[in-house]
């Protein structure tokens, strides 16, 4: 188990796509499972082996879904989770005012 598991992201921020298992927590926010990589059961080797083997037949697939891991990636970055906070506090600033 991983709870978070931050070479996700690292891997998602640089275009690629993720095969993982259901035991990492970042897989939840940054795999959609077909699109942007694969998530297989934790200790299923054939799974990740069909995985694996899938992603490495197919460049145009991996091209695809590193792209959309990608876009997944950028809304957890720096600026957009810094965008969100600045909503959050404006959003609580107007209602104290009324």
């Amino acid at each position: 188990h991983d709870g978070w598991g931050v070479v996700i992201h690292q891997a998602a921020a640089a275009g690629l796509p993720i095969i993982t298992t259901d035991a990492v927590g970042a897989s939840r926010d940054l795999v959609i499972d077909g699109k942007s990589g694969f998530i297989v059961k934790s200790g299923d080797c054939d799974a990740l082996y069909e995985a694996m083997h899938c992603l490495s037949a197919d460049f145009e697939l991996r091209r695809r879904m590193g792209a959309v891991a990608y876009s997944l990636s950028e809304k957890l970055s720096n600026h957009s989770i810094a965008l969100r906070w600045k909503q959050i506090i404006e959003e609580l600033a107007l209602k104290k005012q009324k």
